[in-house]
């Protein structure tokens, strides 16, 4: 099931990346939109998801090699990463700090 999941969100993930630099690419004031703090810190969320779901493919495979050391305690407490990373994302996104 978590290889159907992911085989699912990675494309998924990849497109949003594409159209978020897209709608960018479209703006006209570059330097004044990256020098506010809130897109800094939207764009860092968006790089450590992107690593994260690299490091997801990474646990995927030593799952199926059975050479991992993951318990389920570790792999549930690994899951709410990205829960807490969109939160912050969204936080910086309505509030503009």
């Amino acid at each position: 099931m978590q290889e159907n999941l992911i085989r699912f969100i990675t494309p998924l993930g990849l497109l949003a990346i594409f159209f978020g630099l897209l709608m960018g690419f479209l703006g006209s004031d570059w330097i004044g939109f990256l020098s506010q703090n809130w897109i800094i810190v939207k764009l860092f969320v968006v790089l450590v998801l992107f690593f994260y779901q690299i490091f997801c493919w990474k646990i995927l495979k030593n799952l199926k090699s059975a050479s991992h050391n993951w318990t389920g305690f570790k792999l549930r407490v690994f899951n709410e990463i990205p829960v807490l990373l969109l939160l912050i994302g969204i936080i910086a996104a309505v509030f503009k700090f």
